[in-house]
């Protein structure tokens, strides 16, 4: 059984997990994921604009922050990270965590709430920004990627399908999924379809 270490709470050290939100509906849903809420550290205001949550996932020290109301963008959430990794210096890993697009397909059958981690392939590194392609002769191409997830988080993956894949081991995700529970906002819709889906037309009947 994995038992959360015994660190301080209210000390910037303790803290290894960064998570940041682009936006409210994300961070409103970040924060209920947490198996235990802090009150945390102080932080000074002048070396670091952002208001943090802090708390535990399991043995894990995580910090949350929220990109500023009105600000968007690349730009914005890499100062938030700045001050992130500023403040606290024993980071392991600053997550970009959040909503997200995609298109199914016969391999994957991709849901409205469905929870998405990215892994490289086909000699991409995962995650595509949504501007890192254009339409050309009416196929998408890509024009650039972004950086695969590190080494560790990689690692990862295969154990949390194994845990997915067996009956017998609880489901975890689904545990802290059930905390949405009491947000109506946050519910998986009624109509779970991303496309509409149109009849075939009529095929003119054989003579």
């Amino acid at each position: 059984m994995n038992r959360p270490q015994q660190r301080d709470p209210d000390s910037t050290d303790s803290y290894t997990v960064a998570w940041i939100c682009a936006l409210e509906e994300e961070y409103f849903c970040a924060c209920r994921m947490l198996d235990e809420e802090f009150t945390g550290p102080e932080t000074s205001e002048d070396n670091d604009d952002n208001m943090y949550v802090y708390g535990r996932i399991m043995r894990h020290y995580v910090v949350i922050g929220c990109l500023p109301a009105g600000r968007y963008g690349t730009n914005s959430a890499a100062r938030v990270a700045r001050d992130m990794v500023r403040t606290f210096p024993h980071l392991r890993f600053a997550l970009m965590v959040g909503i997200g697009g995609g298109a199914p397909t016969a391999r994957n059958d991709i849901r409205l709430g469905d929870v998405v981690v990215s892994q490289p392939g086909d000699g991409f590194g995962g995650v595509i920004q949504y501007d890192l392609g254009k339409f050309k002769d009416g196929r998408f191409q890509r024009t650039g990627q972004l950086n695969a997830p590190p080494e560790k988080l990689l690692g990862v993956i295969p154990e949390m399908r194994r845990l997915f894949s067996d009956k017998r081991k609880p489901d975890r995700l689904a545990e802290h999924l059930k905390r949405l529970d009491d947000m109506e906002d946050y519910q998986r819709p009624a109509v779970d379809q991303l496309y509409v889906i149109e009849d075939p037309p009529n095929r003119p009947e054989e003579g």
